[in-house]
């Protein structure tokens, strides 16, 4: 039985990596990535097996190249923008995502259920490239082509509809707009390999392949700077939707993928009616008449509010509606919606389907409550939780529970070297499956490094704190302590936690102690004794750009 989680960041990052073919096939030049493509393979597979203590290190080095290839593919930096910005946000909601939801799936499982539960989220973080195009851009730029008809088409893929609009946009056959004057053995190949391509017999071709293929053509039919760019933007989208698409379908299945298709067409749609007619209700000047930093300043604050809008929207029609009348919302094809009731339907309605495969998993899930009820001393009826969890296969699905609950009893009895080496196998496991609970078990792993002598513990406290750090990267929720991420600065916060745990000698429980170590403000001589309510400040309730000149939610 395969243990439950969600994909790794690492597995995320190795994703887009594939999906924007920024690593060349064997024999080809590799863009702006300074390693060979054998090694960026192995090294992506390292990275989303998160093993050893050098992960983090590994995933800011190769998103970092990820980043800085797709920049240097096109020039104006407004297209930079649109397409490494909706990875960020990506990257963003997913780190927000594993430390809320518990996994109770498979990977596999796990990837189409947040597809459809997200795909409102997915379309709120693509939506602002269309507006980006066509607002910011100014008007000497081709006009944007109808990507849902590509994405739709069941016979032709985005990337053969991409190239296909470039020849009919220059108004010319494939064979003339690659004819090359001066070489004619590289033009013998470039035709062979467009054919291939317009006929779809061939794997997708790597971004590499497709540019230098492309980029000699431009060249030789002297187009300029802006066309180039406009091109080269639409074939990197088009070679990445194509990606997307084969992979759903040979992972789910052809009519999976149909499916899906119309559901983001949908969700889009709704995200795209909802932000024109919050557009329409500003008192703004006429937007063609705006400098490029207005348009920007406007369009920025729009899209925070938008979202704000459509989170109001959710949570008022959860107070409103039952879980079952939510689910009969009309949603009408032919007339406006709103994205929260798009939402609704894919986020309860997959809940739905969810629970009931779910159905034989409700006494594995009571286990993991009854465990973490041990975890935190509230009962004590430790073999009866192990037969069950035995019984019902949770050894199997949820390893890490039984070495995490043997850490705190190891604990309790001073066996600081037994309980450091039982979360040392949880941590393992515990990743991507444990939501919040995820942090409350790195604290744990930390204090514990902390107490094994003669500083055995410092390999385990760094793995874990950098762990923290790792899933607070793209502006995660977690500083500002998780926010060190060079190993000497790391080793100097090891050495000091050791001296001010040990001000702290009497304290049995693991969450207090954490606490007193990692977040409460004291003296190296003496702790603070001051009360629990003068030491937890509240944060300032977070609002957007647009709360500056409207109440909230309008």
């Amino acid at each position: 039985m395969e243990s439950v989680g969600f994909p790794s960041q690492g597995d995320l990052l190795k994703f887009f990596y594939n999906a924007t073919g920024i690593i060349p096939a064997k024999g080809e030049d590799i863009l702006d990535i300074t390693i060979s493509s054998k090694s960026v393979h192995k090294a992506l597979t390292r990275v989303a097996e998160e093993e050893g203590c050098n992960f983090l290190e590994n995933f800011n080095q190769y998103s970092e190249e990820l980043f800085s290839s797709i920049s240097a593919l096109v020039l104006q930096k407004k297209f930079k923008d649109i397409l490494i910005n909706p990875i960020i946000e990506i990257f963003n909601g997913y780190l927000k995502l594993i430390l809320t939801e518990h996994a109770c799936l498979d990977k596999k499982q796990n990837i189409e259920n947040l597809i459809e539960r997200f795909m409102i989220n997915i379309a709120q973080a693509c939506f602002p490239a269309e507006i980006y195009y066509k607002y910011i851009l100014d008007k000497s730029y081709p006009e944007a082509p109808n990507l849902f008809t590509w994405l739709k088409d069941s016979e032709k893929t985005p990337f053969i509809h991409a190239m296909n609009w470039i020849y009919s946009s220059e108004e010319m056959t494939y064979q003339a707009f690659h004819q090359l004057d001066n070489d004619l053995d590289q033009n013998d190949k470039d035709l062979i390999n467009v054919k291939n391509w317009l006929a779809g017999k061939v794997q997708l071709p790597s971004t590499s392949q497709i540019l230098s293929t492309f980029h000699r053509a431009f060249k030789n039919q002297k187009l300029n700077t802006k066309l180039i760019d406009t091109y080269t933007f639409f074939l990197l989208i088009a070679r990445f939707l194509t990606y997307c698409k084969n992979a759903m379908s040979s992972t789910y299945g052809p009519s999976y993928t149909s499916r899906y298709v119309d559901l983001f067409i949908q969700a889009y749609s709704a995200v795209k009616r909802d932000f024109f007619i919050l557009l329409g209700e500003i008192p703004f000047k006429d937007i063609n008449s705006m400098s490029i930093e207005e348009k920007e300043f406007l369009f920025e604050g729009l899209f925070i509010y938008n979202i704000e809008i459509f989170n109001k929207n959710f949570l008022e029609m959860q107070k409103k509606f039952t879980i079952k009348q939510m689910l009969e919302l009309w949603i009408p094809k032919d007339q406006p919606y709103h994205a929260a009731t798009i939402h609704i339907h894919r986020y309860l309605g997959l809940t739905k389907k969810t629970e009931e495969i779910m159905a034989s998993f409700k006494v594995n899930i009571g286990n993991i409550f009854h465990a973490y009820d041990l975890i935190k001393g509230d009962r004590s009826d430790y073999d009866v939780w192990l037969n069950e969890y035995k019984s019902i296969k949770n050894d199997e699905i949820y390893p890490w529970l039984k070495n995490w609950i043997d850490a705190v009893i190891y604990y309790k009895q001073k066996q600081y070297v037994q309980a450091l080496e039982n979360m040392r196998k949880a941590f393992k496991y515990i990743r991507y499956a444990a939501a919040d609970k995820m942090i409350e078990f790195l604290e744990f792993y930390m204090i514990l490094s902390l107490l094994v002598e003669d500083k055995a513990g410092w390999k385990d406290f760094k793995k874990a704190f950098k762990w923290g750090v790792f899933i607070n990267q793209f502006g995660g929720d977690l500083k500002p302590f998780y926010n060190i991420n060079n190993e000497i600065d790391i080793r100097k916060l090891f050495e000091e936690k050791i001296t001010q745990i040990t001000l702290f000698g009497n304290v049995k429980d693991l969450k207090s102690l954490a606490n007193l170590v990692f977040h409460w403000e004291y003296s190296y001589s003496e702790p603070k004794r001051i009360a629990i309510s003068e030491q937890v400040e509240l944060e300032p309730e977070k609002r957007g750009f647009w709360s500056r000149f409207f109440k909230p939610y309008g």
